[in-house]
Order: structure tokens, then sequence, then C-alpha cells
């Protein structure tokens, strides 16, 4: 990891993305990675939406993304 670098999280958002909708669109993924990652959203919230807009398997897709996240501190 290059030394500027303070953070460096990972999420096969992709593969989430093939599993639960079938395609590779892992906009709804990262966004549930960016939700744990950031604590700038709040991830209920987030769901809420992401369900309303998108529905269900896209919701369930941001909350695999949530909980699967991987972040490496340097």
């Amino acid at each position: 990891m290059p030394k500027e670098c303070g953070r460096v999280s990972i999420i096969d958002a992709t593969g989430i993305a093939e599993k639960l909708l079938g395609k590779n669109v892992p906009n709804t993924a990262v966004l549930g990675a960016f939700a744990k990652v950031s604590e700038l959203v709040d991830k209920d919230l987030l769901f809420h939406e992401i369900e309303k807009a998108f529905g269900a398997k896209n919701k369930e897709a941001a909350i695999q993304a949530y909980k699967q996240v991987v972040t490496v501190e340097r």
C-alpha cells in the first residue's frame, strides 16, 4: 500500500451484484460499502431509499456490501 494511503477499503461489489441481480451493476453495493466506511450516511435510511427506488434485490446488495466491506489501516 502506498505510504500516502491512510486507509483502504475493499468490496467485491461486482460479485455481489452479479450474484443478486444477475448482471454487473455494482452501484447499490458500492453505496452500502460507502455507508459503512464513511459513517456519513444513516444505513437504515439508505437501505430504505434504495429499496424504494430500485427494489428489494438492490437493497440486499447494499446490505451485503455493508457487511462484507474490509478496511485496512496503515
